[in-house]
């Protein structure tokens, strides 16, 4: 089942920037890595509120990367959960690109294998 997103606002920790979907009636914790931000939005002055202006802008896009692990069965499985983390080798593996044939679900260049 694709994840949904949530209206939940994102958290940043040391590490990471943590954001929620939906499973059904499961909540899904999203890790994303701050270098990715930092990477993806050319950030050169590395402020967490930057950080979480480009993952805002951003966000679309790294909701379907983590509905597409998600799907693969790529995350991790906790008693109180199950978290999906978001590393800029899967940003590059699911590049925001026009539709290609064989993917016509998500519009996402690639997969995880």
């Amino acid at each position: 089942m694709p994840l949904a997103s949530t209206t939940h606002r994102a958290i940043g920790d040391f590490e990471d920037i943590a954001l929620t979907m939906s499973d059904g009636e499961n909540t899904v914790r999203v890790d994303v890595q701050r270098n990715l931000l930092v990477t993806v939005g050319r950030l050169r002055q590395n402020s967490p509120a930057q950080q979480l202006a480009i993952l805002e802008v951003h966000r679309d896009h790294i909701e379907q990367v983590a509905s597409a692990k998600y799907d693969k069965g790529d995350y991790h499985r906790y008693a109180n959960g199950r978290v999906v983390r978001i590393t800029l080798g899967d940003w590059e593996r699911y590049r925001p690109e026009e539709k290609v044939a064989g993917d016509t679900r998500t519009g996402l260049v690639g997969s995880i294998a």
